[in-house]
C-alpha cells in the first residue's frame, strides 16, 4: 500500500494485477487501475509508485507476471481506467519492487538480483545492473525459492532513489546487504560510467540484521538522511546517511543508529 496527494489517496495492489485508488478520509474507491488478465501466469502487485513527468501524473505497478505497467493518475478519472504502458522485464525472474526518479527512469528489482532501468517514455531499457555478491557471503535460499516459486538465491527486495545524493541506487534483499549504486540516471553522471559501464557498485555494506534473515523494504526520509531497512523476522535497523556523499562514497558514512524487534513477523 501506498498514501498519495498528502496522505489524501491510498493506493493498494490485489493478486489480480490491479491498484486500487482510495479516499483516505472515508474509505471510498476512487478508482480501478486494470490491467490485462492472463490466466496462466500470477499477477499479484509487487509494488506502486506514483511519479510525475511533463506536468502529467502517473501510477506504475510491478507484479509477479514479470511486467511494469503504467497508468495515466487524471484528476476526473473513476470506475476502471486501463494502462497507458506495459514494459517486460525479462522472462524467467519475477518482480518485487518497482521506484522511479527523474529524468523518465523507472527501475525494477528482480528475483534473480537483477535491477533494471528503463525510460517510461519509450519503454526502452536502459540498462540492467547485474548482481555482485560480497566475497565469501553466500545468499541463503529465500522462502519464496524454498516454494519454488522461483530459482535463485540472490533476490532484490526492495530499491529507492536516493534524490538529494545525486539519485543514488539504493537496494537490499535476501543476502541483507544494502548496496549503493551510481549510473547514467544520475543528474550529475559520475566518471565511472561511460559507453562500456553504465553502473558501478559503490558501496556494499553488510546490514547485521538478524542472522539468516533478508531485508523485505527499504524506505528513506524527504531529506535522504536517514535509511530505514527491515527484515522478514520483523526486526528494524535505522542508519544516519546524513553524511552520505555520492563523489567520495564510505562505508564510514552510513551510521547504525538502532536496531529492535517491531514485529513477530516480517516487516512490509
Amino acid at each position: 500500500a501506498r498514501r498519495r496527494h498528502a496522505g489524501r489517496r491510498l493506493l493498494t495492489g490485489d493478486h489480480a494485477g490491479r491498484v486500487k485508488v482510495w479516499n483516505f478520509s472515508n474509505g471510498a474507491c476512487i478508482k480501478t487501475l486494470e490491467k490485462p488478465r492472463a490466466a496462466d501466469l500470477r499477477q499479484e502487485v509487487t509494488g506502486v509508485t506514483c511519479y510525475v513527468w511533463e506536468d502529467h501524473r502517473y501510477i506504475a505497478a510491478s507484479s509477479w507476471d514479470r511486467k511494469m505497467t503504467i497508468w495515466p493518475d487524471l484528476s476526473e478519472d473513476n470506475g476502471s481506467v486501463y494502462p497507458y504502458m506495459q514494459m517486460q522485464v525479462g522472462t524467467d525472474s519475477d518482480l518485487l519492487s518497482i521506484a522511479f526518479t527523474n529524468p523518465k527512469c523507472l527501475a525494477s528489482a528482480s528475483t534473480d538480483g537483477s535491477v533494471a532501468i528503463f525510460d517510461v517514455e519509450s519503454g526502452y531499457k536502459k540498462l540492467t545492473i547485474q548482481p555482485q555478491t560480497l566475497p565469501g557471503r553466500s545468499p541463503r535460499i529465500t522462502d519464496a525459492a524454498a516454494n519454488g516459486l522461483q530459482p535463485h538465491k540472490l533476490s532484490v527486495e526492495k530499491l529507492l532513489f536516493l534524490e538529494n545524493k545525486n539519485k543514488t541506487l539504493v537496494c537490499a534483499g535476501s543476502d541483507a546487504v544494502i548496496r549503493f549504486w551510481e549510473g547514467l540516471w544520475m543528474e550529475y553522471v559520475p566518471t565511472s560510467v561511460s559507453a562500456v559501464s553504465l553502473s558501478k557498485l559503490v558501496l556494499a555494506l553488510d546490514a547485521k540484521h538478524w542472522p539468516g534473515n533478508s531485508i523485505v523494504n527499504l524506505t528513506t526520509d524527504p531529506e535522504n538522511k536517514l535509511l530505514v531497512s527491515a527484515d522478514e523476522g520483523g526486526f528494524i535497523k535505522t542508519w544516519d546517511i546524513s553524511s552520505y556523499d555520492w563523489a567520495k562514497p564510505h562505508e564510514s558514512q552510513v551510521k547504525p543508529i538502532a536496531f529492535w524487534r517491531a514485529h513477530e513477523a516480517g516487516g512490509v
